[in-house]
C-alpha cells in the first residue's frame, strides 16, 4: 500500500504549534505520512515506548515497529531505557526519542541591509552563523545574496546526510501560504517573489516560510511571554517598522491577505503607522 495517499497532516510540534506540511496541498505517500506523524509527536510529546505510540497514532503494530526500525536506523530517532522510579526497582522501559542533537535545520532572514543565515540543532544550539551586508539595491541582488546565503550555509553544515531537515525563512513583508513574498514596503520593487521555490531548489530542502514577525510570535508562544496564553497578539518595534502577529491556540493566523496581526498598517487618528 505504499502508493496510497494521504492529504498532509498538519504536524504539531512539542509545543503545540502547527507546522504545516511544505507542500501544502499536495499529496503523499503512506509511508511518508506515517513517518512524519511519529517523528511530530515524539518531538511535542517526548519519550514514549513504542505502546504509547501506537495508542497516539492508531497504527498497527507490525507497521509501527517497520516505521521505528527505518527511523531509528536513518538517525531520526534512538532508543533509551527509562529507570524505573522508586530506586530503579521493576521492570525498565524502553523509551523512543528524536535525536534532536543530530538532527538540524537552516533559518534565514533579511532585509534591504543585511541577510542573516544560521545553522541550528533542534535543541536550539546554533551551530554556524553568517551575515551577508548589503545594501542590495535590486531585486536581484538580493534574490542572488538569498541564494548564497543558503549555498552557504549547506557548504557549512556538519549534519550526517539526511539530516538536515528543513529551512525556515522570514520574510519582512507580507506573505502568502503558496510561499510567494507578496510585498514589503522596506524592499522597493519587492513583489510577488517565489520565495520557498527559489529557495527550496538552492537548499534541496523543505522550506517553511512565513513573515519574520509571525515567526518571532511563534518563540514568544513556544518558550516565552506567551506560553501559557490561547490567544496572543505580538507586536514588534524596529528601525523597519511596526509589526505584529496572532496567534490562536499557539498557530498563526494569516487572515485572508497574510497580514493578520500587522497592526503596522491599521489607521490609527488618520496616519498609518506604517510609511506605506
Amino acid at each position: 500500500m505504499v502508493g496510497v495517499t494521504k492529504r498532509p497532516l498538519q504536524l504539531r510540534a512539542r509545543h503545540g504549534e502547527v507546522i504545516d506540511h511544505p507542500a501544502a496541498g499536495a499529496p503523499m505517500t503512506k509511508s511518508s505520512y506515517n513517518r512524519q506523524l511519529v517523528r511530530a509527536i515524539l518531538y511535542r510529546d517526548g519519550p514514549a515506548s513504542r505502546v504509547e505510540l501506537g495508542a497516539r497514532t492508531g497504527l498497527k503494530l507490525p507497521v509501527l515497529t517497520h516505521v521505528c526500525s527505518d527511523l531509528i536506523d536513518q538517525g531520526i530517532i534512538r532508543e533509551t531505557v527509562a529507570v524505573p522510579a522508586g530506586g530503579g526497582i521493576g521492570r525498565r522501559r524502553v523509551l523512543l526519542e528524536v535525536e534532536c542533537s543530530g538532527l538540524g535545520a537552516i533559518a534565514l532572514a533579511y532585509d534591504a541591509a543585511k541577510v542573516d543565515v544560521v545553522l541550528i540543532d533542534l535543541l536550539g544550539v546554533v551551530r554556524w552563523r553568517r551575515r551577508f551586508s548589503g545594501p542590495f539595491p535590486t531585486v536581484a541582488s538580493l534574490a542572488r545574496k538569498l541564494t548564497q546565503a543558503v549555498e552557504a550555509a549547506r557548504a557549512a553544515s556538519t549534519f550526517a546526510s539526511g539530516r538536515l531537515l528543513a529551512l525556515g525563512v522570514g520574510d519582512p513583508g507580507i506573505v502568502d501560504r503558496s510561499g510567494r513574498s507578496l510585498r514589503s514596503v522596506n524592499l522597493p520593487g519587492w513583489r510577488d517573489q517565489p520565495i520557498r521555490e527559489m529557495l527550496g531548489t538552492a537548499a534541496m530542502l523543505p522550506v517553511f516560510f512565513d513573515r519574520d514577525a509571525g515567526f518571532e510570535a511563534l518563540g514568544e508562544a513556544v518558550f516565552g511571554a506567551a506560553r501559557d496564553s490561547r490567544c496572543t497578539l505580538f507586536v514588534t518595534s524596529s528601525h523597519g517598522g511596526i509589526g505584529g502577529a496572532l496567534l490562536e491556540g499557539r498557530r498563526l493566523i494569516a487572515g485572508r491577505s497574510g497580514s493578520a496581526g500587522e497592526i503596522g498598517h491599521v489607521h490609527a487618528g488618520g496616519d498609518l503607522a506604517c510609511p506605506c
